[in-house]
C-alpha cells in the first residue's frame, strides 16, 4: 500500500478529518468541510478507503511478552500455546533472544483484546499446571519403578491434552454458530493479523504443535486430565482499572 510507505502522517490526518462528525462534537458544516479536505488528500495521494481501514486495524494491534519463571520451556507453552493462539486469533512465537534473564518467553501479536486474552489464558494454564502438580505430589507417594520425571511429564501431557480438547470444542462451537459471513470475517481478521506482523517482523517463525515424546504413566496422565478439566477457560471481564478479571 502506498500510504504506509509514503507518509504515515498523511494517513493519520485523513483519519482525523474523517472522524470529524456531529456525533464527535463537530457541527454539520465542520463535518462537511473536513470530509471534503479528506477526499482531496486521498485523491492526491492515491489512498483508498481500504487503506484507511488497514490503518485503523493496525492501530488496534499490539504485542506482548509472556515470561515464565523457569529456564526450561514450560508445558503450558510447549503443548498449549498454539491452541490458545487459534482460540484467541493471535500469533505466537519464541522470543528472538529465546530468554529474558535466562527464562523462556512467548511473544504474542494480534488485536489488543485478543493479545490480552492470550496472555491471560497462558498465565492461567501455566499457574494451574504448577498448582496441580504440587497437589499431585502431596497426594501421590513415589511409585516404585516410576521416576518423578515420568510422572511430571505424564501429568502435564494429560493436563495439556484436556485443555487443548476443551479449547478446540470452544473453537468448534464458535464456528458452528457463525454464518458464512461470520466465518469470512474470522478469516479476514486472521489475514490482517498475519499481514500486520509480517510488516513488522517478516522473519518470525511461529510456534509449532508439539507431539509428546514421553511414555506416559497412566495414573499421572489421568490425574493431569482431571486437573485440566477444572480450569475455568471463560473469557475475563474488564475491571474498572482496565485489568482483566476471570469470570466465575
Amino acid at each position: 500500500m502506498k500510504g504506509y510507505q509514503m507518509d504515515q502522517s498523511i494517513l493519520d490526518k485523513i483519519a482525523a478529518l474523517k472522524a470529524k462528525i456531529p456525533e464527535n462534537g463537530a457541527t454539520e458544516d465542520e463535518a462537511i468541510a473536513a470530509l471534503q479536505i479528506a477526499e482531496k488528500l486521498m485523491e492526491k495521494h492515491g489512498i483508498t478507503e481500504e487503506d484507511l481501514k488497514s490503518v485503523e486495524f493496525k492501530r488496534d494491534m499490539s504485542s506482548a511478552t509472556f515470561e515464565q519463571r523457569q529456564k526450561q520451556e514450560h508445558p503450558s507453552q510447549k503443548y498449549c500455546d498454539t491452541t490458545i493462539a487459534r482460540y484467541c486469533g493471535t500469533l505466537a512465537w519464541n522470543g528472538r533472544s529465546q530468554t529474558v534473564r535466562n527464562k523462556k518467553v512467548t511473544e504474542i501479536f494480534g488485536f489488543k483484546g485478543d493479545v490480552a486474552m492470550h496472555g491471560f489464558l497462558l498465565g492461567l494454564i501455566h499457574d494451574s499446571m504448577d498448582r496441580g502438580w504440587k497437589e499431585f505430589l502431596k497426594e501421590n507417594p513415589k511409585e516404585e519403578g516410576v521416576s518423578r520425571h515420568t510422572q511430571y511429564w505424564s501429568f502435564m501431557i494429560g493436563f495439556a491434552e484436556r485443555i487443548n480438547t476443551r479449547l478446540e470444542e470452544l473453537i468448534e462451537a464458535r464456528t458452528v454458530h457463525h454464518d458464512s459471513t461470520g466465518n469470512d470475517l474470522v478469516e479476514v481478521k486472521s489475514e490482517i493479523v498475519l499481514q500486520g506482523l509480517k510488516s513488522i517482523l517478516p522473519d518470525v517463525k511461529f510456534r509449532q504443535s508439539r507431539s509428546r515424546s514421553v511414555r506416559a504413566n497412566i495414573s499421572a496422565y489421568g490425574q493431569g486430565m482431571a486437573a485440566g478439566d477444572k480450569v475455568n477457560l471463560q473469557r475475563p471481564i474488564q475491571q474498572a482499572q482496565g485489568g482483566l478479571k476471570r469470570l466465575t
